[in-house]
């Protein structure tokens, strides 16, 4: 496991590729935009009845300016009981927009610390991969898959998240590797990268890097040359580790 903590929180700041803001973005569009289907709406209306927000948003929905400040309000403290990005809109393009936005984030905090080999992100227009990006040395394309370590209970609107025990937690990652390792699709890239991120309750830099400790993934395809996971924003950063790969 390669330890990496990001960004001090003087540098940081409120950044536009933050998955929370880009909640706020994908749920702004939806209830904005004009153009959006009437079945899209009202997906997003029960959405929106399952979540804590609701009552509020729900009778103010024809106003735009008071649902995003329930959203930023909502964004600026984070939530405890879901990660801030199982509750956005599930459109394609919704999806799509949360998923970059981790991948974002990571590559700052790359960045911060100067040793970011990846720039250009960007969000696939295609089934597989989930995002892409370039290598800074050679301009080759990075294939880029995002999955989120989570538990059903942690899912729960109202539900009471509970703590990992070490076993469940390197399981759910090594999990998501094995479902990812098994759904390369080929193309012109020269690496593929799997972005697993949360944003649990429990699942704080304090613990989550002694749970990793000599812990090594296996791969039963061999497709995939990367992997790394992102914490929630905490303590001014979100820490990230490259996960050790075998196979």
């Amino acid at each position: 496991m390669v330890r990496v903590v990001g960004r001090p929180a003087a540098q940081h700041g409120v950044a536009a590729a933050d998955p929370q803001l880009a909640v706020i973005g994908a749920w702004y569009h939806l209830t904005s935009n004009s153009g959006v289907s009437g079945e899209a709406r009202r997906r997003c209306g029960s959405q929106l009845n399952a979540d804590p927000l609701a009552a509020e948003s729900m009778c103010n929905n024809n106003d735009e300016e008071h649902i995003l400040d329930l959203l930023r309000r909502e964004a600026s403290h984070g939530r405890q009981n879901t990660a801030d990005s199982s509750w956005h809109d599930r459109s394609a393009a919704g999806k799509s927009l949360v998923e970059l936005a981790w991948l974002e984030s990571l590559i700052e905090e790359l960045q911060a610390l100067g040793a970011c080999p990846y720039e250009n992100p960007l969000a696939s227009d295609d089934e597989w991969p989930d995002c892409e990006a370039t290598l800074v040395a050679s301009g080759a394309r990075v294939a880029v898959e995002v999955s989120e370590v989570v538990r059903g209970k942690g899912l729960a609107p109202r539900g009471h998240p509970e703590p990992w025990t070490r076993e469940q937690f390197i399981e759910a990652v090594q999990q998501r590797i094995t479902e990812k390792d098994a759904k390369f699709h080929g193309g012109s890239f020269a690496e593929y990268m799997v972005l697993l991120h949360t944003d649990e309750l429990f699942l704080v830099e304090e613990w989550v890097e002694p749970a990793l400790h000599d812990a090594t993934f296996n791969l039963t395809h061999g497709t995939i040359n990367t992997a790394y996971l992102i914490l929630g924003y905490r303590g001014g950063h979100r820490a990230y580790y490259r996960l050790p790969l075998a196979g």
